[in-house]
């Protein structure tokens, strides 16, 4: 018997209503180690799903799959004995597995914080426009404000994300998946000079904004992401 329960970040029960749950069960029996078999148990409203299987070794991973912004989205979901999503269970000893939904952090045994692949959580990806005769040099510090405009994907409530990169780092990774108004602000030697954005970066006389309204958009392979956020790379804008 393979079995275990599926919770959000509160550690409840996930509301179903919209969201599809989905187990996957891949492994090889032990009469028939040439084959392999495939299971997707289903979870009840409790958040609790179990598997007959024949005798053998199988990986257990869960995802969850719902509509968000009217397109479909698929988050794959954390096991909560921290150990990597590939781990292969030997069903005689009646293995459990239980499952977060979680919407940051890096997938466990992963090494590569660079690579969006590795991370539960979405990016937005920075395009910095030239609008101006003297710019910022790579090595600028930037400081990103997230701020929720409401409940995060998962429907419960998200929290501010602060963010120091560089003006070289053209991606802001494992953001919670949800609604933000972004700001930044440049962290120069002499004081902090806030981050002008347009909307279109072709446009050198669209209106000029403080802060951006940002949601997030699928992206399979690489999770979620947001639109180009189009941020100002002048001193004299």
């Amino acid at each position: 018997m393979l079995s275990g329960r599926i919770t959000n970040r509160g550690g409840k029960p996930i509301d179903q209503s919209g969201v599809r749950l989905q187990v996957r069960l891949s492994g090889k029996s032990l009469e028939d180690t040439g084959a392999i078999a495939t299971f997707n148990p289903k979870v009840d409203a409790n958040g609790v799903w179990r598997q007959e299987v024949p005798p053998g070794i199988y990986r257990i991973e869960a995802e969850a799959l719902l509509t968000y912004n009217r397109k479909g989205f698929r988050f794959d979901l954390w096991p909560t004995d921290d150990q990597p999503q590939d781990t292969e269970f030997d069903s005689r000893r009646g293995a459990v597995r239980d499952f977060v939904w979680k919407l940051s952090g890096m997938e466990p045994g992963e090494i590569s914080p660079d690579n969006p692949l590795y991370h539960y959580g979405s990016r937005a990806l920075v395009h910095w426009v030239e609008l101006g005769p003297k710019t910022y040099p790579y090595e600028t510090k930037v400081r990103w404000t997230f701020k929720p405009r409401g409940p995060m994907v998962d429907g419960l409530p998200g929290h501010t994300v602060v963010r120091d990169l560089t003006i070289r780092d053209s991606a802001i990774l494992d953001l919670p998946t949800g609604p933000y108004t972004v700001s930044a602000e440049i962290l120069g030697p002499h004081g902090s000079q806030r981050v002008k954005f347009v909307k279109h970066s072709c446009n050198p006389c669209a209106e000029v904004m403080d802060s951006v309204d940002i949601d997030f958009e699928s992206d399979i392979p690489f999770r979620t992401a947001a639109p180009w956020l189009n941020a100002i790379n002048s001193t004299t804008r």
